[in-house]
């Protein structure tokens, strides 16, 4: 599903001495099957911005299309149901939404209130537990007899079994150990490969941006301060200090090594070990 943003503005209680502004004049468009990220300092506007992709909250002014929908002050508010059967959320720290007695019955919430048949609910389930890697051993246990990472797990399925075209994913990593969010982040990475969903990610990590995005939206104070591939953005280091956003750890590193031994690494997604012999390979060739 295509997404557009068309002078979008939005603020917070309107009319009143505690009015916010937090979105200004936003003009955006993100391709059906696109990977993108959006990053920003707290406060930039990410999670509002969000907010009006599965309808939470309609524009102020202008207006947000996905897909076929239309989202405007003049218009009703109608069809959203239908838009988020569409539009799945993966909130930070999703395990706290958890709160039925058993993992079946949790991930099958969701499909219960869009009256999805219990034939069909039985095989969403499954392909659920398959793609977050999840043994159906757990269907009957308590979600809260799960580790952290395994209730994690659940709430993820539980939007995934709702099939939808886009997947937003608003810090999805939050509170995991370097080990589980690369482990989360190449799930959802694989799961957008083969989906070929809208995958639209929000983080303060630039790492997760520079090795995932197709895309990358810069926010500031409430504005679309840029927007780009990630070879672009990462070479913008006075709007990225202008945004109080950091460069990729990976970055700083090659540019510390190609300062200092006169040599041209560049970094095109290749993963570490890879990348290490590169730099090996290079610096004998120096000697």
């Amino acid at each position: 599903m295509d997404i557009q943003f068309e002078r979008v503005s939005y603020t917070y209680q309107m009319n009143t001495p505690f009015s916010f502004q937090a979105l200004k004049d936003i003009n955006l468009n993100i391709r059906s099957g696109e990977f993108v990220a959006f990053v920003g300092h707290t406060g930039s506007g990410k999670s509002t911005l969000l907010q009006h992709i599965n309808g939470l909250l309609t524009p102020t002014e202008g207006t947000v299309k996905v897909g076929d929908f239309h989202l405007s002050k003049e218009r009703k508010r109608q069809d959203l149901k239908k838009l988020r059967e569409k539009v799945g959320v993966v909130f930070q720290y999703p395990e706290h939404q958890l709160f039925e007695e058993t993992v079946k019955r949790d991930i099958s919430f969701g499909l219960k209130n869009f009256n999805v048949s219990a034939e069909e609910m039985e095989t969403r389930i499954m392909e659920a537990l398959e793609k977050v890697q999840l043994n159906p051993a757990v269907l009957e246990q308590s979600p809260f007899e799960l580790s952290g990472g395994q209730m994690r797990r659940v709430a993820i399925a539980g939007v995934l079994a709702m099939k939808p075209e886009v997947l937003i994913l608003d810090e999805p990593t939050a509170g995991l150990d370097p080990k589980g969010q690369e482990d989360v982040m190449e799930m959802f990475f694989d799961l957008h490969k083969a989906q070929h969903m809208t995958t639209i990610l929000v983080t303060h990590q630039m790492d997760q941006a520079l090795k995932y995005a197709d895309h990358i939206f810069v926010l500031a104070d409430g504005s679309l301060l840029m927007e780009g591939t990630p070879e672009h953005i990462f070479k913008q280091t006075d709007l990225l200090e202008k945004a109080n956003l950091d460069m990729p750890e990976i970055l700083t590193i090659l540019h510390q090594l190609n300062q200092k031994f006169g040599i041209d690494i560049r970094y095109k997604g290749q993963s570490p070990s890879v990348l290490a012999k590169e730099i090996v390979a290079m610096l004998r060739e120096k000697k």
